[in-house]
């Protein structure tokens, strides 16, 4: 806040600062005693909702009164009011691109299912699942993507598919990539892993921070790309002619970003 450009009396103005939404803050001067910056002391406060096109920011008034004087003893000819806003916190869920999304069989079958494990055809052939979601929800503008998780429901297991993480695990892992077409070598395409995804027989929901892929995808395409996960075993068959899986259900990725 730049005030003239003779140095001002930092008693007196500090003293001036008033504001009934801004409670405790902190002062800073430049070394010409012309500027000083006001910084609050407990985070302020955002609006919250899903669509930063249909809410409003919230706004804060503040004031330096007249009794703000430079060293000379010289006041300000007026208050200095001023009201500000704060960023939009956005939560949301990405859309899914379903014809880059579900699984894929090593013999080249398609299916909308995430099915994650073996089959029990001739060559035990692998079952592994990806999700694609578009990033055309997150505005070019966003300051801040705070947050991104994936989620699925993992199912209750009966039969031959309590033996999944013993014979193709112990892990079910959760991998970044990136692929055109849904098929075997789309699925192939290099990928990282992330994490371990679940590596329990307990049905429930699992979930996984997936913030620094998002981010990633995001810087490297913005709002044209798309973010990808692929799930699959640590082995991708045992190859004893048992179907052995796990189909996970309600897909989704909640996306926390903060926006002017």
């Amino acid at each position: 806040m730049l005030f003239r450009s003779e140095e001002m009396n930092k008693a007196s103005t500090q003293a001036a600062f008033q504001s009934a939404d801004v409670v405790g803050v902190t002062y800073g001067w430049n070394a010409g005693g012309t500027i000083v910056t006001i910084t609050p002391n407990a985070e302020m406060a955002y609006a919250t909702g899903d669509d930063p096109t249909v809410l409003d920011a919230l706004e804060f008034d503040y004031s330096i009164t007249t009794t703000a004087e430079d060293l000379a003893g010289n006041a300000l000819a007026a208050d200095y009011d001023v009201t500000f806003s704060t960023l939009k916190d956005i939560t949301l869920d990405l859309s899914r691109d379903t014809a880059l999304s579900g699984r894929v069989r090593a013999d080249g079958s398609v299916s909308a299912t995430c099915t994650v494990g073996d089959s029990g055809t001739a060559s035990n052939a692998w079952y592994r699942c990806a999700q694609t979601f578009d990033l055309d929800l997150i505005p070019a503008n966003v300051e801040e993507i705070v947050e991104a998780t994936y989620s699925a429901e993992q199912p209750t297991l009966t039969g031959d598919h309590l033996s999944v993480f013993t014979d193709l695990g112990p892990n079910l892992n959760i991998m970044d990539i990136q692929f055109v077409t849904k098929n075997v070598a789309g699925y192939n395409s290099t990928a990282t892993q992330i994490a371990v995804f679940t590596s329990t027989l307990l049905a429930g929901e699992r979930a996984q921070d997936v913030l620094t892929e998002l981010q990633a995808d995001w810087n490297a395409s913005g709002t044209t790309g798309n973010t990808q996960f692929l799930f699959r075993f640590d082995a991708d068959s045992d190859f004893d002619g048992i179907f052995e899986a796990i189909i996970f259900s309600a897909p989704n990725l909640e996306v926390n970003y903060l926006v002017p």
